[in-house]
């Protein structure tokens, strides 16, 4: 049943953990009743229990990007609306050029950039209907500054930050907000499987939780005049 409550709501992908889930959060505690989107049912669970708010979660896989109409019809249906998007799910794999498999290419591609691009779609006659909206895409300093091995994430997320600009060039009016995140090193366990302590010391990366807390600035308009800026998160 749809609940029509006038209290706003956001959309996390990749809320079962890391970035998204602290997104979830703290999102939850500005006053946004939450969707969390994600591939792993049990992790999903551990999000909306740490949560002290209206929640409803999505099990789906962003590589599939056919599942994005569902995402949004699901989520306008437990709750009436979506406000905010967070395009935060992700996949990276390091993998030198000569040894990058289509199969890879094509996984971070529709994970990082399709999915992304077919959930806006989906929402976007939703936003237009309702007169405003804010999407917020979680990219990556690897679209500037590549780390060797990332041919097919750094590329993903190039196309990641194109998009923001490109919402800002076809929105109707600015009350349709877009903003590009570019994270350094976070600490989380998709870091964690790719490099260890030596390589990328804890100490040079940033807490989930301080990228959540510059989400909801950039939601609550804090960073509006950052607009189409590739804005760089990373530890000072």
């Amino acid at each position: 049943m749809t609940d029509h409550s006038e209290q706003p709501v956001a959309l996390v992908t990749g809320g079962g953990s890391g970035v998204g889930a602290s997104c979830a959060k703290h999102l939850a505690k500005s006053g946004y009743r939450i969707g969390v989107v994600g591939r792993n049912p049990d992790r999903l669970d551990e999000t909306l229990g740490s949560i002290e708010a209206d929640c409803h979660s999505i099990i789906a896989d962003l590589s599939a990007p056919h599942q994005c109409d569902r995402i949004i019809a699901e989520t306008i249906e437990a709750f009436g609306r979506v406000d905010v998007l967070v395009n935060n799910a992700g996949f990276a794999a390091q993998m030198a050029i000569e040894d990058t498999t289509e199969e890879l290419m094509r996984t971070a591609l529709d994970t990082n950039l399709l999915g992304p691009m077919c959930l806006i779609r989906s929402l976007w006659g939703h936003f237009l209907q309702r007169g405003d909206g804010c999407i917020v895409n979680i990219s990556s300093l690897a679209s500037s500054d590549p780390f060797p091995g990332f041919l097919a994430y750094a590329a993903s997320k190039s196309g990641l930050d194109s998009l923001t600009r490109s919402i800002l060039a076809e929105r109707p009016n600015d009350s349709i907000r877009a903003f590009t995140i570019n994270l350094a090193a976070v600490e989380t366990a998709m870091l964690r499987s790719m490099f260890d302590h030596e390589v990328v010391p804890p100490e040079a990366c940033l807490h989930p939780d301080e990228v959540a807390d510059f989400v909801v600035q950039c939601v609550r308009g804090d960073h509006d005049d950052r607009q189409g800026e590739s804005i760089v998160l990373a530890r000072s």
